[in-house]
């Protein structure tokens, strides 16, 4: 092992280095803290990271590890230690954010369990040199590739450092209340640019739906709109969903969950360049197979 080149096994190494560096780093220092990259912690980080894949581009002529990095043999195990996570985390009941994990080893919170971060952390590396070398060296058939790899780093980074800037809230509203604070998962109360007012509640047996008023600082006058589960309200950098609601003591009350993701635009960008990428990928394969057929005959 370690003769270069590198094979698969190397590569697996690195993994089961990476795993047991993080569960060192779990037992010692505890879950990550997310909340540490919140906005402008999170831009600081983001500019470290790509100086880091700069300086590791740069160093790929002089240590072969750096070169590692771009091949199969380097990414095909850390895909699959990054799978193999995230379906225990698809398995396992994941705790709130603000929440200590459910199990001593920290799997309920799979999102600050440190292997899991750091071997995501490898694969987005993986995924920006390679590329960063298509993009240095482009040739038209990188194309599919380049649009997958750069989907992929942006969906991973930007769903990542963005979720500390990510606030979950719940508000609660009683028939005819103005209300304009709402709770985390910490029961801390936050003041909103906005308030909502519950003028009737509809329950129709199959969904229940809240007839309110939003009143703005921005705007003059309150807007009108109807909130239904399937049905969020979108005002300012705010979605409303419809979460329960209370008709217990003659009084209706309507709870909502008030979500706020500034850096959900640019996941989806980094998903839709994924997708196109896929598309691309699926046609160059079909313009070859059909180029090879043709050669054939």
């Amino acid at each position: 092992m370690w003769n270069k080149p590198y094979h698969y096994a190397e590569g697996t190494a690195i993994c089961i280095g990476l795993l047991i560096t993080g569960g060192l780093l779990q037992m010692t220092v505890g879950p990550l803290e997310w909340i540490i990259f919140k906005w402008p912690g999170n831009i600081i980080a983001l500019a470290f990271l790509f100086v880091t894949l700069a300086a590791f581009y740069l160093l790929r002529r002089k240590a072969y590890f750096f070169r590692f990095i771009t091949t199969v043999q380097a990414a095909v195990p850390a895909l699959a230690t990054a799978a193999i996570l995230t379906v225990i985390m698809g398995l396992t009941r994941q705790v709130p954010e603000g929440k200590d994990p459910a199990d001593p080893i920290g799997l309920t919170k799979m999102l600050s369990f440190w292997p899991f971060v750091l071997i995501y952390l490898w694969n987005a590396i993986i995924v920006a040199e390679v590329a960063i070398f298509q993009a240095c060296h482009f040739q038209r058939k990188f194309i599919p590739s380049l649009v997958s790899h750069t989907g992929l780093f942006i969906f991973i980074v930007c769903g990542t450092l963005g979720s500390a800037d990510m606030q979950k809230l719940k508000m609660f509203c009683p028939k005819g209340a103005m209300v304009w604070q709402a709770l985390d998962a910490s029961n801390r109360v936050i003041s909103l640019p906005f308030s909502l007012r519950l003028n009737e509640f509809i329950d129709s047996g199959s969904q229940f739906t809240s007839d309110v008023d939003i009143y703005s600082t921005h705007d003059a006058k309150p807007a009108h709109a109807m909130i239904a589960v399937n049905k969020p309200l979108q005002t300012g950098a705010w979605t409303i969903y419809s979460f329960d609601y209370d008709k217990t003591g003659g009084k209706t009350m309507s709870i909502f969950e008030l979500v706020s993701d500034p850096w959900l635009p640019a996941t989806y960008v980094g998903l839709f360049l994924l997708i196109i990428g896929a598309i691309l990928m699926f046609i160059q394969s079909r313009h070859i197979k059909g180029s090879a057929t043709e050669k054939t005959h």
